[in-house]
């Protein structure tokens, strides 16, 4: 193409735009929209605000926590040291109230009825004519002179009981019944029942003599079920005997020596107390 045919097209193309240019009047635009402002966030101040607890018994803090278990701790020791030892206290009672309650020394509800029965206890009654015997050998030394001595004088089991159930039957209050001496090969043997419990008692000892005092040597005691120590044993008899004017150590006796032999005694160098 030749410039001259550029040339008019371009003016044509010119002119045409002039022709059909936008104007105000012929295209209206619409107005701008507002845009409303973006409203302004004001800083939220956030405070830490207490845990809520719900059950005011468990610790809301490790600390609290840790002090708390401690007197827990504590406490459920000396619960136990307490209880433990009221469990040990208790069964010491009913062990030593048992062992008592055996001896038939203190009656004790429900045991001493199931142990000893319920058998009521009296007094051994006295041989009359075995009284009447010893009591003619008792007045034959009470007629001695000064200075008058007998060399021997033997008293039977029987006239010994005799005499020992006598003295226990114008006294209140021995505590034995059913009483009975044996003489055994330098022993003697006392048997009888408590009245107070029914307890079987059983004592073996033997007797030496000084200064026509008789005295008492306990070697075996038993009480109940129970055998006991003989200085309790002894404690025991010689507050019996001092209930019928006698004692374990202090009792007054005819004759210089004696000798335990099978059912029998035998005084030697018998005299007068009296006037000896």
């Amino acid at each position: 193409m030749r410039l001259t045919e550029i040339t008019v097209l371009v003016r044509l193309l010119l002119r045409h735009m002039e022709n059909t240019a936008f104007s105000e009047d012929t295209i209206q635009l619409p107005p701008p929209t507002e845009v409303s402002p973006t409203p302004k966030i004001e800083s939220v101040n956030f405070q830490m605000q207490p845990p809520i607890v719900l059950n005011p018994g468990i610790p809301s803090n490790s600390g609290g926590l840790s002090k708390r278990g401690g007197f827990a701790t504590f406490g459920l020791l000396l619960a136990g040291w307490f209880v433990g030892n009221l469990i040990i206290l208790s069964i010491v009672a009913v062990v030593t109230l048992g062992a008592v309650g055996s001896t038939g020394l203190v009656k004790v509800p429900f045991l001493t009825g199931y142990l000893f029965g319920s058998e009521q206890v009296s007094f051994t009654t006295v041989e009359i004519d075995q009284f009447a015997k010893v009591s003619s050998k008792i007045d034959k030394v009470r007629n001695l002179e000064e200075g008058e001595s007998l060399k021997n004088i033997e008293l039977s089991e029987a006239e010994i009981n005799a005499l020992l159930n006598n003295q226990i039957s114008n006294n209140i209050g021995f505590p034995i019944g059913n009483q009975k001496l044996k003489l055994v090969n330098s022993k003697f043997i006392f048997t009888g029942n408590l009245i107070s419990t029914n307890a079987p008692v059983e004592i073996v000892g033997t007797m030496q003599v000084e200064g026509l005092t008789v005295q008492l040597n306990i070697e075996q005691a038993k009480f109940g079920k129970l055998e006991i120590p003989t200085f309790l044993a002894s404690n025991i008899i010689d507050s019996s005997l001092s209930k019928i004017g006698l004692s374990i150590s202090g009792s007054t006796i005819p004759a210089q020596s004696l000798k335990i032999l099978e059912g029998k005694i035998v005084l030697s160098d018998v005299v007068n107390p009296e006037v000896f």
